[in-house]
């Protein structure tokens, strides 16, 4: 019985403590049994509008649809005893159970997050990225290699507003989305011109997945799993991101929990595998945000 509570708390803490719920869609996870499934993700491509002349024949387009196969091919395992005494415990209150779930959530939040982050970036549409960004004016700079964009806190507003013109220029819809930024570029924000509740419209206290509020359409989360290198510069850059849930799909599963007597003392070895799997299925919907201090 408690690996299957512990299954059901895991998942719910670890949506909790991740951003990774609110930067992607994750609509495909109830078709994930085991390690190594695909997924196929339908989205849809093409469709136009046409001026309505009163008495003018009616002209068709035809929709069309793509395919994406979503592979279930990462994973991370946890394992650890629960003794008799233990078992007791558990067995007598659930407390115990939410304890382990919340905690392993937040190792596997760590790990899984950092992967993710470090390796979307790179798919990026070539107009949401580099000294010369923007499809329509290719005139922002959101830095580059040997280049990083550095970011203070009289200008960090500024830069905000137009990381959102940059998906403005690709048609992405205001509502979904989010912009992902290292802890040190999330305190700029809260020591600027925005740095009281305004940011958020109300008194809330930064949640446990990094979210700090809402900023020119962008929902805003500080981490300290985005990928942080050394520039050729000598400088130390982050890859930071901004754009919509469109942009990626993220789905994870417990796909295999076992128990078995332990060999060396009275009680049981409980393991787990957590499978997941991650795509970027719209580039133009994706941001590259190659940021340093100043």
């Amino acid at each position: 019985m408690i690996p299957t509570i512990w299954e059901k708390k895991f998942l719910k803490f670890f949506y909790l403590s991740t951003a990774l719920a609110a930067i992607s869609n994750t609509d495909y996870e109830g078709e994930i049994k085991a390690h190594g499934d695909k997924v196929e993700v339908n989205y849809l491509q093409g469709g136009e509008s046409h001026e309505y002349v009163k008495g003018k024949k009616l002209v068709y387009t035809e929709l069309e649809s793509a395919t994406r196969t979503l592979l279930i091919d990462r994973g991370r395992s946890f394992q650890f005893p629960a003794d008799y005494i233990d078992k007791s415990q558990a067995m007598k209150s659930l407390d115990y159970v939410n304890k382990w779930s919340e905690h392993l959530a937040q190792i596997t939040k760590r790990d899984i997050e950092h992967i993710v982050l470090s390796e979307i970036f790179t798919e990026v549409d070539a107009a949401n990225a580099g000294a010369n960004a923007g499809a329509d004016t290719a005139d922002y700079n959101l830095g580059s290699a040997g280049a990083p964009k550095a970011l203070v806190k009289t200008d960090i507003i500024d830069d905000i507003v137009n990381w959102g013109d940059v998906l403005d220029q690709q048609n992405i819809p205001d509502d979904g989305r989010w912009l992902v930024l290292p802890t040190w570029a999330a305190a700029l924000i809260k020591k600027s011109e925005l740095r009281d509740a305004s940011i958020t419209g109300d008194n809330q206290s930064v949640l446990r997945n990094g979210r700090i509020g809402m900023i020119d359409r962008f929902e805003i989360f500080s981490s300290r799993n985005l990928l942080q290198v050394t520039d050729s510069s000598g400088k130390k850059a982050w890859n930071a991101m901004a754009g919509h849930k469109s942009a990626i799909t993220f789905a994870t599963q417990l796909t295999a929990t076992e128990r078995m007597k332990n060999p060396d003392t009275f009680g049981e070895l409980i393991r787990s595998l957590q499978s997941f799997g991650f795509a970027v299925m719209q580039p133009s919907a994706l941001e590259h945000l190659y940021i340093s201090r100043s």
